[in-house]
């Protein structure tokens, strides 16, 4: 039987620093996959990220006819990606690389072998996490709750740095350009058409980009777009075909929408006991009890996993606040926090 031809996809913006190491892994998984096409999209930048993308494609064995570039003017992932997707023809299975992700050797060769099974709609690969990576916790913990919700069903939030799907399968229309969550809306449009959205832990990929704090500004984005998938989503809580993600969808609502705010209110509950009910604690009243859990989120400042709970929580409420008020997220500035 013939396989199915691949397309990957790589969206870039001012990704100079890193394209080298990251671009040369990729072409090597290209030549070993055999029928395989690169599209590169070079999403407005600002640095000689195409010029040096380009050099190292024509110094490459891949034939010019196997990859292709394309510039557009206004930056946006999803932008990009709805570009790139103009040249898939059907039946084609499509690949998402991140210009900063360095993928492991076999990883288009294995993401080919999960679409091959019809119950699959998209897979995703993990993310190896350093050990002195500022969010490790939180990349951890994420990755532990991808791999449990592919043992029981679907993953709702996709590993979007290197991301294999059938369009064509779930029945994909387009990016949602107003929101950069693209591993979700994929994951979503599977679970919807009634197929199986999975991570593979032993698919993995590098970040070679140097992480130099959280990028709270980056988890507000981030945070907004999963947001906008979420509620726009939320009847797969009773659609019949979806039962089987039901309780996983559940979960990303509660874990991503409703948490956060508890969170914080608990964090802030004894200063709107005061100014809403007695404005005094009395000694030995139920009020002190309040006390308690703001002095175990204080506390737990102390530790980095505390700091990223906050700080995750108070960017899944701006995000929330972001999207209610109508406000973009479709800003894309790999790297910059």
């Amino acid at each position: 039987m013939t396989e199915e031809a691949m397309v990957v996809i790589l969206p870039f913006r001012n990704e100079a620093e890193v394209i080298q190491s990251t671009l040369s892994r990729l072409i090597d998984e290209i030549l070993m996959d055999g029928n395989c096409k690169l599209v590169l999209v070079d999403s407005a930048s600002e640095d000689n990220s195409a010029q040096k993308a380009e050099k190292i494609l024509l110094n490459s064995k891949l034939d010019e006819e196997m990859w292709s570039m394309i510039n557009i003017d206004v930056p946006g992932k999803c932008r990009a990606l709805n570009t790139a997707m103009s040249s898939v023809e059907k039946q084609e299975i499509v690949v998402i690389v991140d210009a900063d992700a360095r993928i492991s050797s076999g990883s288009l060769r294995s993401l080919r072998h999960w679409i091959s099974n019809e119950e699959i709609g998209a897979v995703s690969a993990q993310e190896l996490v350093s050990i002195d990576h500022p969010m490790r916790e939180y990349k951890t913990r994420s990755n532990i709750i991808r791999r449990y919700e592919s043992s029981v069903g679907s993953c709702i939030v996709l590993e979007g740095s290197l991301l294999a799907w059938h369009p064509s399968r779930i029945g994909w229309q387009t990016f949602d350009e107003r929101s950069n969550a693209d591993d979700t809306q994929i994951s979503l449009s599977t679970i919807r058409s009634g197929y199986k959205s999975i991570v593979d832990p032993s698919i993995n990929y590098q970040d070679m980009r140097k992480e130099s704090g959280i990028g709270f500004q980056r988890s507000i984005r981030r945070s907004q777009g999963l947001t906008r998938q979420l509620i726009r989503n939320i009847d797969l809580l009773w659609v019949v075909n979806c039962r089987a993600s039901r309780k996983n969808m559940m979960f990303n609502i509660l874990l991503h929408l409703i948490v956060p705010w508890c969170v914080l209110f608990l964090l802030f509950v004894p200063i709107t006991d005061y100014f809403l009910l007695e404005k005094t604690f009395q000694p030995g009243s139920f009020h002190e009890i309040t006390l308690i859990p703001p002095v175990i989120i204080i506390f737990s400042l102390l530790t980095k996993t505390g700091r990223v709970m906050i700080l995750g929580s108070m960017a899944s409420v701006i995000g929330q606040l972001r999207e209610f008020l109508g406000l973009g997220a479709a800003q894309w500035e790999p790297g910059k926090g």
